[in-house]
């Protein structure tokens, strides 16, 4: 008999790691006592959206920042343009 596995342990595990450990107990187990590993399986997915969107959002932040400043470099070629 194998000790129970902590939180911990579950969420060192890889993806691949986590789906077969699904695979094992569905094989053993009523399908109601796998929600932690669906649960898990969900954060984890969850957690990478977030991630993506976090480097969008940056991206986004830093194509901002530079169209602003084309747009003050290209104001202040007008200007000159027009004072000649």
């Amino acid at each position: 008999m194998t000790t129970p596995m902590t939180y911990a342990e579950l969420r060192k595990l890889s993806d691949a790691e986590l789906n077969q450990l699904f695979e094992n107990l569905a094989q053993s187990t009523q399908m109601q006592g796998l929600g932690f590993v669906r649960e898990e399986l969900a954060r984890r997915q969850i957690e990478r959206q977030q991630e993506q969107m976090f480097r969008l959002t940056k991206q986004m932040r830093d194509m901002t920042i530079v169209i602003t400043l084309l747009t003050v470099v290209n104001v202040i070629a007008v200007m000159i343009a027009v004072l000649k």
